[in-house]
């Protein structure tokens, strides 16, 4: 993989590693999405691929992501989930390539992303002398400033989820306890 994304001289534009014009990206629980991604750009097999080579197919392969870079290329081409975020609109997302998994509609149905919204990600440790700008090089997502307590409340004046909130969630620690638990609801099947 050469990039996130590069300018496809065919297509005279820029491209993501994972964008396929014969996909169909689909979203769970009513959500809403557009696009089409899937593996088709891997020349390679991925390691979960090979894994389910090695065991004879005895292997489930599942990923899930807040990007679909990183489910995609995790999963490979074949695989029995790949789920992933889509930020603009908050809706968790799979592709044609792969199909939809029931255990994830109901999972996104009962534990929609915006149960986070108003919950405030504060520090466990006492807070670095460096910011974050300083330390990463980048800056906080939405309006939230380089220090704690972050609020995950959306736009100014916003009363509910908006892609502002979606990208502050992405961006916090509630992020990644929804990620263990979406996997940890897979395993239990």
């Amino acid at each position: 993989m050469i990039a996130n994304a590069w300018w496809d001289r065919d297509q005279q534009k820029m491209v993501t590693c994972t964008s396929d014009p014969n996909a169909k990206n689909v979203a769970y629980a009513g959500g809403s999405t557009n696009g089409g991604d899937s593996a088709v750009r891997m020349q390679l097999p991925s390691f979960a691929e090979e894994l389910r080579f090695q065991t004879g197919g005895a292997t489930r392969v599942v990923t899930f992501s807040l990007k679909a870079r990183a489910a995609i290329t995790l999963a490979g081409h074949k695989a029995d989930a790949v789920t992933w975020l889509d930020t603009g609109t908050g809706a968790w997302v799979t592709s044609s390539a792969y199909g939809t998994m029931p255990f994830v509609e109901e999972f996104a149905k009962k534990h929609p992303v915006s149960e986070d919204y108003g919950k405030t990600w504060s520090l466990s440790l006492p807070e670095a002398p460096t910011s974050m700008r300083e330390a990463t090089g980048a800056a906080p997502p939405g309006d939230w400033s380089a220090s704690f307590p972050h609020a995950l409340r959306g736009k100014e004046g916003s009363s509910s989820a908006d892609e502002v909130f979606v990208e502050q969630w992405a961006s916090s620690p509630f992020a990644d306890t929804y990620l263990t638990r979406m996997a940890e609801a897979a395993i239990d099947l």
